[in-house]
């Protein structure tokens, strides 16, 4: 059986060889209706890649995170469609597809697909970084009231007893409840007055 070998060439002028195995595919029952499982070849000459998958030489250097939290790509413009093709790295490029050529499907695990993943999408966004630009988002400082030195628990209490009371008071409620309230009210000022 010969084996065939598939001559390609970059868009650059470089040419890489491809080998393929030929594998005979699955004998189906003799039922003409039956479609195949998902996954399975309906012809008989079905190709696999059969190599082993070497880790990229620079795979270390891919940030985990290249989106931060205080900078965004900015959106997408057809306008720079080639701008956006000619800034992928040919590099990168050439990698991934020497990692895919090498990968076979009896050799495959999460770890690999995982990495080959991680560097499209890192060539992507940084061809999207390049083409399109970056903006730091603007940051809200949250507001957080800071309590005096004397505001303790016992005011901290108080206080949220008759918040609670008054979100709890309606139009249509009893003497009782708003005595209460009346009550909360006056121990809640008794307290801060105390306290100051």
């Amino acid at each position: 059986m010969n084996t065939p070998v598939i001559t390609q060439q970059h868009t650059d002028g470089r040419s890489y060889s491809q080998v393929t195995h030929q594998t005979p595919s699955r004998q189906t029952s003799g039922r003409p209706n039956k479609r195949p499982r998902a996954g399975s070849s309906s012809t008989d000459n079905s190709a696999s890649f059969k190599s082993t998958y070497q880790e990229h030489p620079d795979s270390g250097n891919i940030p985990q995170n290249t989106n931060e939290n205080d900078e965004k790509i900015k959106k997408w413009n057809w306008d720079l469609v080639n701008d956006f093709k000619n800034n992928i790295s040919q590099e990168r490029k050439d990698m991934i597809f020497e990692s895919l050529n090498q990968i076979s499907s009896d050799n495959i695990d999460q770890l690999k697909v995982d990495t080959i993943f991680e560097d499209v999408c890192y060539i992507m966004i940084d061809s999207a970084r390049n083409t399109f630009g970056i903006f730091k988002l603007k940051k809200r400082k949250k507001v957080k009231p800071v309590d005096k030195p004397w505001f303790d628990e016992e005011c901290r209490f108080a206080r949220q007893n008759y918040r609670k009371l008054k979100r709890n008071i309606s139009t249509k409620s009893s003497v009782q409840q708003k005595q209460n309230l009346r009550l909360t009210v006056k121990t809640y000022k008794k307290i801060l007055n105390k306290k100051i």
